[in-house]
């Protein structure tokens, strides 16, 4: 049996147009547990293989992952995003899980395959790459590049395939992490203990990246906390302050760049991106230090 999983926020259409999606696409029993973390319960009818779980208070991603995987009663586990549009899942996902891997995800683009949901961990090399405006040449793992799982990289939760005892072993989601990141921290628990993670052609999505996030500067400002919580886990004292200077002087160039640019061409889009980035760099409300 799968138990599909979707964490919703304020994202009511995106979440009908993709239980309407797996209904065509799945084609095995399965069951679909709806975590909402919106303000306000949905107000539509959903079908009558859904459990939904409405929180009066936003649990963040993981604990809302963590909390449906007690209610599932599938063998895997199928991590959805509601801004996901299911276009493919095949009749046996128990066949995917060979030579050792552990968490599978998509093919993004449909009908063409046009990139996966597997990103690199971060690391100083991409908190450098960042900061000389490189991002979108070398963090992104294209389809191309990614022909086998040799290379330690992470599956996102917008669509992430996962045996339930695997999901267990590992106590599912860290908790800490509020949203971003978290199935970064995941998968690379799977690599400690020996598992892999890839990609596989035989599920494939498209992705509305966005839809259901809040905000612009609750995006960024989330992103990096997860990604600073995360270097701050897995990584030594020096290199945790290290990574945490280059990220801080990344968000800093960025407002310089935009408050610079959208002077000159009196784009208020480019100075509001300019504030944004000022905030987060200057006004986290994390403080940072090593546990160790």
């Amino acid at each position: 049996m799968l138990s599909i999983i979707v964490v919703n926020y304020n994202s009511e259409n995106e979440l009908v147009r993709l239980l309407e999606s797996i209904s065509l696409c799945i084609n095995m029993e399965y069951e679909v547990l709806v975590w909402d973390n919106s303000p306000q319960p949905l107000r539509v009818k959903l079908p009558a293989n859904t459990k939904y779980s409405h929180s009066s208070e936003n649990l963040g991603y993981g604990t809302a992952i963590n909390r449906s995987v007690i209610q599932s009663n599938g063998e895997f586990l199928l991590l959805l995003n509601p801004d996901v549009i299911l276009r493919s899942f095949p009749d046996d996902p128990g066949s995917l899980f060979v030579n050792n891997v552990a968490v599978i995800g998509a093919v993004q683009g449909w009908p063409e395959m046009k990139t996966t949901t597997v990103f690199r961990f971060r690391s100083l090399q991409s908190a450098l790459i960042e900061l000389l405006f490189l991002e979108g040449r070398f963090l992104r793992k294209s389809f191309r590049e990614l022909l086998s799982p040799e290379e330690n990289i992470f599956v996102q939760g917008s669509c992430m395939l996962v045996r339930k005892t695997d999901f267990q072993v590992i106590r599912g989601f860290d908790e800490q992490f509020f949203m971003y990141e978290e199935e970064a921290d995941f998968c690379k628990r799977i690599w400690a203990g020996g598992q892999c993670c890839e990609y596989n052609e035989a599920i494939r999505v498209d992705h509305e990246i966005g839809a259901s996030t809040p905000s612009t500067l609750f995006n960024i400002q989330n992103v990096f906390i997860g990604q600073n919580l995360f270097v701050r886990k897995h990584y030594s004292r020096m290199y945790f302050y290290l990574y945490l200077t280059l990220s801080y002087l990344g968000k800093l160039s960025r407002c310089a760049v935009y408050a610079i640019a959208g002077f000159f061409a009196s784009n208020p889009s480019w100075l509001e991106k300019a504030k944004i980035y000022f905030v987060v760099g200057t006004n986290n409300p994390i403080r940072y230090s090593h546990p160790d």
